[in-house]
């Protein structure tokens, strides 16, 4: 060991886990002093220290302690003392900060007050002084039993921020807007209690109100709303060495990534800054590096925290990017000697934190990192806490890899985070069979693949069906983990049912593709924190007043519109085109649609005691043909797009006269189709994705937008578009869904096709006659209700009596044949009032 001169001062430094490591501190250390003592404590399970003491041993005198407990580290810390007394104690671990500064205190050395650690460690004590000290104004109320979740909530409200008093990294944060999900949060959080890495044990949470940020601070949505500022405090004069920016969080509140220098202007770093600083003075810290997150609100910085530690990367970032050694200027403070208050920049660097998944993953593939590290000169550094094929658990580590990437400016620096972390080519696979929550109503066995095996591979899938009982038993033995069959559209029973399996079983995933639940079940998957669509990407194809703008903010056309909730409200609209039509604003199927052509009309339905128009939309009617495109969007590029014009009014159901369509075979029309496809595909951000678009054909050949589905559309446009393409729409969507390729392998006919609907009045059905229909053209022959059965309409423009899918060479041959069909079939029934009457 080598000898160091007697006037280097004595530090010891306190080592654990979090934080800067002890080999990223040696070095630094080695600049300020040779004195070095270390005690490791190893609380949290015995490491193999063997590489770093070693390093230490061949540059520092000192003396090094192993402790397996905190009682232990105390007792080593002052031996050491009494041996060879102390100029100052150092720790970079989050741990350790209340070890540290209740020991500096102790021996009379440089430090924090042990009360101002406790406030910057408790969240609750920090919220307290910095209210107290008038430094920010917030609803915040402690939890410490769950007798305490409702006042709690009553206090602060919601949105709001569940966390606990005691903790990094964010773990066990989340944002809760319910009680229901305040209790989620909280019962959670007890129950990941065990697993804290805090050394000190209370049970006390905090649900504080949400800072909401502002426009404007970044102009690059690249970055969060939030930033750090590093700050070092000596004899309690504040010094900002400079404000560190977030990228941007896209995965609850796990830290993303750092990034050096700040892109703020130098008026809105001032401002942070002067707000950090009356942070840390308001929590008394006087010695130290002091790490403050701060939110760019609209009225101004506002504190999320202090931490009276250095930043987890800083060290790291700041002795790269700049020429200020931050982790000796903190060695420098503890044995009581000066430090420069500045740090100048050298260049951008960006710390990446990759998040884990939210549920256990396997590591299925990563690029080698040396290789890695060769190819690329910008990376700094790449720590991977997983190998290939280990399973990644999420109440574990928040993070998959860190790395540290420099450019000679921020663009640059980030232009390498994205090529590095491609290069990485990181794949998650599910630890275990992913389980999927399938809420369906038109039965499992449309679902299937050619050869009949279930879309949702039982090898791959934990599949838990919620269903019809009148389809139930179509799941066969095996291919369903659970089949629970019920009235799907009871919300308060399907999602009961959907949170107890999900409570015993953890779902993954929830699948739902019938058209009025897809709000519902988009919900649901909020709820539960699984994948899939959120509100925010179902509502614009599900609420007409949000689709309309959505498609005017994009330049689509559209016809005159306005949101009504009652008949006077649609009178300037009708006045102004004469003709209008007003349909439910999440309506489908064209369910509960009137079309109004005077004002003596409009004035019925304002006096009918069983028309409610609250929710609904008025539109200019359009006089002009009718086109439906469905398209299967893979990666945001159409895969299989088929353009179909309907021969009759969408409505027929309603006057029981039949609805039939045809694709098109000119290819202008095909052409403009495929082009508004694209179109609505940007304005509503599609990625994987099955559409049903609708849209007229104006005189001069233009395409007037009216309304698009995220889902397959009806009647008998699933088994055309297979007969046509090769593609089950059925099967596309529970691909696009899992974040995979359709299946392009399902029959094939012919190149043109069409469907043919016939609708009928609520009756007993004697029998279909339709024997001259050569078997031949049909894809599908499909008759809703069998002779001597009743049938009941279901007032939508899917619920036919009978609906034939034709295929064809073309569009004429397709017409010709629907025609045949249509004079050579009869539907044979008696009605509800005795008569006996054929539909035709």
């Amino acid at each position: 060991m080598p000898q160091a001169p007697s006037d280097h001062p004595h530090i010891l430094i306190l080592a654990g886990a979090g934080g800067l490591t002890l080999d990223n501190a040696l070095g630094p250390a080695a600049t300020v002093t040779g004195r070095l003592s270390v005690v490791y404590l190893h609380a949290w399970g015995p490491l193999d220290v063997s590489a770093v003491r070693a390093t230490w041993e061949e540059r520092f005198t000192g003396t090094w302690r192993d402790c397996a407990d905190l009682d232990e580290a105390y007792r080593a810390v002052r031996e050491i003392h009494g041996e060879s007394p102390l100029d100052g104690i150092a720790t970079f671990s989050e741990l350790l900060i209340q070890p540290q500064a209740d020991l500096a205190a102790e021996l009379g050395l440089p430090g924090n007050p042990p009360e101002a650690v406790r406030a910057a460690q408790n969240k609750l004590l920090q919220r307290t002084a910095l209210r107290d000290g008038g430094v920010l104004g917030m609803r915040f109320h402690a939890v410490r039993t769950a007798a305490d979740l409702a006042p709690a909530a009553a206090e602060v409200g919601f949105p709001a921020v569940f966390k606990p008093a005691y903790g990094a990294a964010s773990m066990q944060v989340r944002k809760v807007t319910s009680k229901e999900e305040l209790q989620e949060a909280y019962d959670a959080a007890v129950a990941a209690a065990a697993r804290s890495p805090f050394l000190i044990k209370e049970d006390v949470y905090l649900l504080e109100e949400l800072l909401v940020g502002g426009e404007g601070w970044h102009a690059d949505d690249r970055y969060a709303d939030y930033v750090s500022v590093e700050s070092l405090v000596q004899d309690g004069e504040v010094h900002h060495l400079g404000i560190v920016d977030k990228l941007a969080l896209r995965h609850g509140y796990t830290e993303e990534g750092h990034v050096f220098p700040s892109a703020l202007s130098p008026a809105r770093q001032d401002a942070v800054t002067e707000h950090a600083g009356a942070a840390i003075r308001a929590l008394g810290l006087r010695d130290g590096a002091v790490h403050t997150e701060v939110k760019l609100t609209p009225d101004g910085p506002r504190c999320i925290e202090v931490n009276a530690r250095l930043g987890g990367p800083m060290g790291q970032i700041f002795g790269t990017a700049s020429d200020h050694d931050i982790v000796a200027s903190i060695l420098r403070i503890t044995a009581g000697l000066p430090v420069s208050p500045q740090a100048n920049p050298l260049r951008a660097v960006c710390v990446r934190t990759i998040p884990g998944p939210d549920r256990p993953m396997r590591i299925g593939h990563i690029a080698d990192l040396a290789e890695v590290r060769e190819r690329f000169g910008c990376l700094g550094y790449v720590s991977m806490r997983f190998a290939a094929g280990a399973v990644v658990d999420p109440g574990r580590f928040p993070h998959l890899l860190s790395m540290l990437v420099t450019g000679e400016d921020v663009e640059t620096c980030l232009a390498n985070v994205t090529a590095v972390e491609t290069a990485l080519a990181i794949e998650l696979r599910p630890a275990d069979p992913e389980h999927v929550l399938f809420i369906d109503r038109i039965g499992y066995d449309a679902y299937r693949m050619p050869d009949g095996a279930p879309a949702l591979d039982p090898d791959r899938y934990r599949v838990t069906l919620v269903t019809r009982p009148e389809v139930a038993g179509q799941a066969r033995p095996g291919e369903c983990a659970e089949v629970l069959a019920l009235d799907i559209n009871d919300h308060d029973l399907r999602d009961g049912l959907v949170e107890t399996v999900h409570r015993r079983h953890g779902i993954d995933r929830v699948l739902v593709f019938t058209e009025a639940l897809l709000l519902p079940g988009a919900r649901l998957r909020e709820r539960l924190r699984v994948a899939g669509d959120p509100v925010s990407r179902v509502a614009p194809f599900r609420d007409k007043p949000t689709m309309k703008r959505t498609a005017e903010r994009h330049g689509l056309p559209v016809a005159d519109w306005a949101a009504v909730d009652t008949a006077e409200q649609a009178r300037p609209l009708l006045e102004k085109h004469g003709k209008i039509v007003l349909k439910p604003r999440d309506g489908s199927g064209s369910a509960g649609v009137w079309i109004v052509g005077s004002a003596g009309e409009l004035r019925s339905l304002d006096a009918d005691p069983d028309t409610d128009l609250t929710g609904y939309q008025a539109e200019q009617f359009i006089d002009a043909p009718m086109l439906h495109i469905d398209a299967v969007v893979h990666g945001g590029e159409p895969m299989a797009t088929v353009t179909s014009r309907y021969l009759s009014s969408t409505l027929s159901h309603l006057t029981a006269e039949p609805l039939s369509s045809v694709t098109v075979g000119d290819p202008a029309v095909r052409a403009r189709a495929e082009e508004l496809t694209r179109q609505v595909i940007e304005a509503f951000a599609v990625r994987d994705q099955v559409l049903h678009l609708e849209a007229f054909l104006l005189d001069d050949g233009r395409l007037l937008f009216n309304e698009v589905a995220c889902r397959a559309g009806g009647g008998g446009i699933i088994p055309m578009f297979q007969a046509v393409t090769g593609i089950n729409l059925n099967e596309a969507m529970v691909r696009l869904a899992l974040g995979e390729r359709p299946t392009t392998g399902f029959e094939r006919r012919e190149s043109a096709g069409g469907f043919l609907m016939l609708y009928g009045r609520p009756g007993v059905v004697a029998g279909v006659d339709d024997a001259e229909v050569p078997r031949e053209w049909l894809v599908e022959r499909r008759v809703a209700a069998a002779p001597g059965s009743r049938f009941t309409p279901i007032g939508l423009a899917g619920g036919s009596l009978a609906t034939y899918v034709v295929t064809g060479a073309d569009e004429q041959q397709v017409r010709e044949r629907m025609e045949f069909i249509r004079a050579h079939t009869t539907v044979r029934y008696q009605d509800d009032e005795g008569a006996g009457v054929t539909a035709r």
